[in-house]
């Protein structure tokens, strides 16, 4: 193991590693110590929070590994970038008392956010004054997107390895939210847009909200994937390489 840290760490951990039961090599001996793996369960249950860097601090230079050689030489480590996560929100005078704590609760796990402030007169100082946020203002770009704004922000990227979260100022997005939907991204290799609610279509549509043939609500519990015709734009994600999209798509407003 190779990381940096202050003292605290080890008293957080009473200076010690539990002994490692030989039982985690009964079925697979090619599995490493699992030191790694009893600190971060350890101090998971202490509320501690593994930060992921985007671009590895670490090389790994190809010494042999005492416990695994053979495994080693056919799985390499590797070090890996992770994309860039980016957010988007669209926002209202009416919903300023909202805003500030929806950001709040999904600054920490983006790179950036970019905010659009439909029809505020004045961009609040402290969206201003942190790096991680651009704003944009309607007054200034001359048109009231609405809904739209969320997606504004997708012009001004110039990387091409991202994860794009839409959110809405309303929302309190909870620890784990990001990871969950990436995760699931993953899973389906970036092949799908995915979120937390939508409704699937009836095959003859005549009316918009009349026939929907099934709906699943951002509040109903849901632990299963489903294929559905529309997902609501404030709690889902994609990655860059699965959906080129742009705020200009929007025709109208809303």
């Amino acid at each position: 193991l190779l990381f940096i840290c202050e003292d605290f760490f080890f008293t957080t951990l009473q200076w010690s590693i539990y002994p490692i039961s030989s039982r985690r090599w009964s079925r697979n001996p090619n599995l490493s110590s699992g030191v790694g793996m009893q600190i971060s369960v350890r101090l998971h249950k202490k509320g501690w929070h593994l930060y992921q860097v985007t671009e590895s601090l670490v090389k790994h230079l190809g010494q042999e590994s005492r416990m695994n050689p053979r495994i080693r030489k056919t799985e390499p480590i590797k070090e890996i970038q992770l994309p860039h996560i980016f957010a988007g929100m669209a926002t209202i005078p009416s919903r300023i008392q909202y805003l500030r704590s929806s950001v709040e609760s999904i600054i920490s796990y983006i790179d950036r956010i970019y905010i659009y402030f439909n029809g505020h007169e004045v961009i609040p100082q402290w969206a201003i004054d942190n790096p991680k946020i651009r704003s944009f203002s309607s007054i200034e770009e001359g048109i009231d997107l609405g809904d739209g704004g969320k997606f504004f922000g997708l012009g001004e990227i110039s990387e091409t390895d991202f994860f794009f979260f839409p959110t809405d100022d309303d929302l309190i997005y909870p620890d784990g939210y990001t990871w969950s939907l990436i995760r699931t991204i993953e899973e389906e290799d970036r092949k799908c847009i995915v979120g937390l609610g939508g409704y699937r279509m009836k095959r003859i549509v005549n009316d918009f909200y009349k026939d929907r043939e099934r709906l699943w609500h951002i509040n109903t519990a849901n632990n299963e994937n489903h294929l559905v015709h529309i997902l609501y734009s404030a709690v889902l994600a994609w990655h860059s390489s699965t959906f080129n999209f742009s705020h200009k798509i929007c025709e109208q407003p809303n």
